[in-house]
């Protein structure tokens, strides 16, 4: 998508990260693959309305983002015989590799430290609690899987582990 409008998100970045001597963007694109949002930001030096910088931010991350990076490239003119000739010159700045988001997001960061721990949490613990009920119906202890159809104590004869089931059905 070409000429995306910016948001107040992309400027305040923009201000806050830009060269002293940038206007604000005024042409965005933008892009998402695999979870990598590429947008790129043009501006125009505040003297001159020839040289211009183009900024790649790069974001990655999910289900939030959770890491940043920025490259900038400074394009400068030359004066020949037919004119300015605008050429790329190396990176404005050197705040990142190209492409490669490095900065942590720490707010995205911490969420989806959170979110990854609750679906390890919850692949380590289900099968166990599933395994738990399948025993409990089928009449075996909890703990080690004894059958306990014959047992009339209220506590497994083989771990010793407290049996819930018997002990609610005897009060009941």
């Amino acid at each position: 998508m070409f000429g995306v409008p910016l948001t107040d998100d992309d400027v305040l970045w923009w201000r806050g990260h830009a060269p002293i001597n940038m206007i604000d963007p005024h042409v965005a694109t933008e892009k998402s693959d695999w979870g990598i949002e590429k947008k790129e930001f043009v501006a125009r030096v505040k003297s001159t309305s020839l040289p211009y910088c183009l900024c790649k931010r790069y974001r990655s991350g999910w289900p939030l983002r959770s890491l940043t990076g920025a490259t900038w490239i400074d394009f400068r003119p030359t004066w020949n015989d037919d004119g300015p000739e605008v050429h790329r010159s190396e990176s404005l700045i050197n705040r990142s590799f190209d492409g490669i988001p490095y900065r942590p997001i720490f707010s995205g960061f911490a969420i989806n430290t959170i979110f990854y721990a609750v679906i390890l949490w919850m692949l380590c613990a289900a099968p166990g609690a599933v395994r738990r009920r399948v025993r409990i119906k089928s009449g075996q202890c909890a703990s080690c899987g004894y059958s306990l159809r014959e047992s009339v104590s209220e506590k497994c004869p083989e771990c010793g582990a407290t049996l819930k089931q018997k002990a609610e059905t005897q009060k009941a």
